[in-house]
């Protein structure tokens, strides 16, 4: 189940138009998994997604639900970095876009409690 936050990073990723919803259900899975595993391969985000890097139009689909996560959004925020290291890519969470998210959640719940 998506949290608020989770929720936050999915509107700014793809918006709200019905035609990214194959692509937002699937952004609770990959934050999960990162969120588990300090450092992800590309090979294991994609298989988890049950995707096959070695075909061209799932790779494709692969990097479309990427890089919003890594930056190539409207508000050009880094939910995701990548790192090469020996040939492959892995991914993790970048802090600061999470520290953001963590203080407003954090003034969100401070404000409810206060009422």
């Amino acid at each position: 189940m998506p949290t608020k936050g989770v929720d936050y990073i999915i509107y700014i990723c793809f918006g709200n138009h019905p035609k990214a919803k194959p692509l937002r259900d699937l952004i609770p899975k990959i934050l999960k998994k990162l969120q588990e595993e300090q450092f992800v391969s590309a090979e294991d985000l994609a298989v988890l997604l049950g995707l096959d890097l070695r075909n061209d139009a799932q790779r494709a689909k692969f990097y479309r639900i990427m890089s919003p996560l890594m930056g190539q959004n409207p508000l050009n925020i880094r939910f995701i970095a990548g790192q090469r290291t020996g040939g492959r890519t892995e991914y993790y969470l970048a802090k600061d876009a999470f520290d953001a998210t963590f203080d407003n959640t954090k003034k969100d719940i401070t404000y409810i409690y206060k009422k």
